[in-house]
């Protein structure tokens, strides 16, 4: 069986549409379907008939890459433009937000046309659950992890070495593995004072971008990465 589902919007909208587009797979638990719009908006979905549960508004970008969800607590966990939203995956009610102290959300377009957004606060990649740890990559090239609990910060590794101060943004979701307590960070390309998203003029070898980068969560150190090109 088949379930479509249409919106309608009107108002303000915060974040264009057009230009807002998302790599986002919907996630399926309990007979839902929980996915972003392109409105800012997190939406659960009857699996059966289409029919909305309930649509909570995030700062955006919200859930750019995907949701993370505790199965056996009922939690979703939702990367936006200002920290990571816990959610009741049942009636989408906030129960706590993880975020860094510092300044969250700049989006700036580049001489390219290519507009983009980065922050300390600005989260596009699904976080993954380990034990006690809600561990993410924002976009300033850091990985994070908090405490489930009390949502302080157990630890940070930055992803950005040698002569380049921007880039290396987190590109995809990342992967645990459970035996050996290795997480698997995918990056893009650095980026030189000249551009913003695009990183052909760069120099330098631009460490870790552009790499699938191995971090123990035991050590907190990077184990070892593989870096397709500078």
């Amino acid at each position: 069986m088949y379930a479509r589902i249409f919106y309608s919007y009107t108002g303000h909208n915060p974040y264009n549409p057009i230009n807002n587009i998302h790599g986002a797979n919907p996630i399926f638990h309990n007979g839902n379907l929980f996915l972003p719009d392109l409105m800012g908006n997190v939406v659960s979905i009857n699996g059966s008939n289409g029919k909305e549960n309930w649509k909570k508004r995030l700062p955006v970008p919200v859930a750019k890459r995907g949701i993370t969800i505790d199965e056996n607590k009922n939690y979703l966990f939702v990367p936006s433009g200002n920290g990571i939203f816990k959610l009741n995956s049942i009636n989408g009610k906030i129960l706590d937000i993880y975020k860094v102290k510092e300044k969250s959300f700049e989006k700036k377009i580049n001489k390219y046309g290519v507009s983009a957004v980065r922050g300390s606060n600005v989260f596009l990649v699904p976080p993954v659950v380990i034990e006690d740890q809600l561990v993410a990559v924002n976009m300033n090239s850091q990985v994070i992890s908090f405490s489930l609990e009390t949502k302080k910060i157990n630890w940070v590794i930055p992803l950005r070495k040698e002569n380049f101060k921007k880039g290396a943004h987190p590109w995809s979701a990342i992967s645990y593995d459970k035996n050996r307590k290795h997480l698997y960070v995918v990056t893009g390309n650095p980026q030189s004072k000249n551009t913003f998203m695009l990183g052909f003029d760069r120099e330098g070898n631009n460490l870790y971008s552009n790499s699938v980068v191995c971090i123990d969560v035991i050590k907190e150190k990077i184990e070892w990465y593989f870096q397709d090109t500078s």
